[in-house]
């Protein structure tokens, strides 16, 4: 596919997702997966070229594919139209524009597949299992594992606030992750950004900060930025898309989980161009579960976005709500006092039990010296060791 006018940033993680979506499901695929990104170009005389590998199984979804290749026949309009059909929203058709050609081509894998299905690198077996369940006899070797998966650190990277790369932290067993109750003990801001750089974020308990890198330098906040937050919804557009639905949008996405938009707020630097929203968390799951924190911490920003790996980063509840954290600290006090008495009675048990061994080492020493008259340590006596031995001399 060819977008005229087109760059790199406007094939955002929202577009992407979104094509790969719409044409797994216009074809009826098993999985998004099975709609992949093949390569990525730009140029300036040709514009944004995108290829997508699709991988089809039933003869329903090669018709599908044999009408869609028809279709792609026409002009930039009529494929625009054919494009835009597949998708949900205008979100899509705002990013790439009208200007689309789009070229197919369909190729029977089938034998290829089946020659790889023992190879060490086949990845897609299971597009083929069901035919190769019935070609292979019933004792074989099994088939490698499906590969479904998209490696986390190719979809964001960690960084710090001025975007400088963070070396991830080392890593705990079991993918546990350290906490920090308390502001003081707070090691440096770890961000999260996308891999379109499009933007950076990162969460605490309680809010979740956000800086859009897109937004230009020298605007008028009150006259040239339009910034809606809804409780599951946030964008970012010039002012003049909102009224007269032409212009840039900057950042839009559905948010992964919700928001109190009446006590979010943002802030825009004119002089970087940086554009910061912080979000009010609403939270709900602390409602159920006051006591498991996890709980409330978002794994990925946007529902489109790729989910965040659990022990990258440290945690920040510092800023718990005022009854969650008064209760954790009760806790904690608690705690601590059980673990001062549990520690008493250990010294107190150790003490006695010292002075038992002392009393037993005494009574052993006493009653050998009792029975032979001579006095020897317990250490002595422990060794198995005795007195001198008397030797009576006679002489003849």
């Amino acid at each position: 596919m060819r977008f005229g006018e087109r760059t790199r940033k406007n094939l955002t993680a929202g577009v992407r997702e979104e094509l790969r979506r719409s044409f797994a499901t216009h074809f009826k695929c098993k999985s998004p997966l099975d709609v992949q990104l093949s390569f990525i170009k730009f140029s300036e005389e040709a514009g944004l070229e995108v290829g997508l590998e699709i991988h089809l199984q039933a003869s329903t979804s090669l018709k599908l594919a044999q009408e869609f290749a028809k279709g792609t026949a026409g002009g930039p309009e009529s494929c625009a139209t054919l494009l835009y059909e597949l998708t949900d929203g205008n979100a899509v058709e705002q990013e790439l524009g009208r200007d689309v050609a789009i070229s197919t081509e369909l190729l029977d894998i089938t034998e290829t597949i089946r020659a790889q299905q023992k190879a060490d690198d086949f990845e897609f077996s299971y597009l083929v299992c069901e035919t190769a369940e019935r070609d292979e006899p019933k004792e074989s070797d099994p088939s490698r594992p499906k590969t479904e998966i998209e490696l986390p650190y190719k979809m964001y990277r960690l960084v710090h606030a001025d975007g400088s790369p963070c070396e991830r932290a080392d890593k705990h067993g079991f993918a546990m992750s350290r906490v920090y109750y308390s502001k003081t003990e707070l090691p440096d801001e770890v961000y999260v950004e996308l891999c379109d750089s499009s933007l950076r974020w990162r969460q605490s308990s309680d809010e979740v900060k956000i800086i859009l890198l897109r937004v230009p330098a020298g605007l008028r906040a009150s006259r040239d930025l339009h910034v809606q937050i809804l409780p599951d919804y946030v964008k970012c557009a010039n002012r003049n898309v909102a009224r007269s639905g032409e212009g840039e949008v900057y950042f839009e996405g559905q948010l992964c989980r919700g928001i109190i938009p009446e006590q979010s707020l943002w802030e825009y630097d004119s002089d970087n161009g940086l554009l910061t929203v912080y979000l009010k968390k609403m939270n709900l799951e602390l409602l159920s579960t006051s006591h498991q924190h996890a709980n409330m911490w978002w794994p990925r920003l946007c529902a489109d976005h790729a989910e965040i790996q659990w022990d990258d980063y440290e945690k920040d509840y510092s800023d718990l709500p005022e009854p969650i954290m008064r209760q954790h600290e009760k806790n904690e006090l608690q705690s601590k006092i059980l673990n001062n008495l549990e520690y008493k009675e250990r010294l107190k048990n150790e003490s006695l039990q010292e002075a038992d061994e002392v009393r037993r080492r005494l009574r052993q020493e006493r009653l050998h010296e009792m029975r032979t008259g001579e006095r020897l340590s317990w250490v002595d006596l422990s060794q198995g060791k005795t007195g001198r031995s008397k030797v009576t001399i006679r002489r003849g």
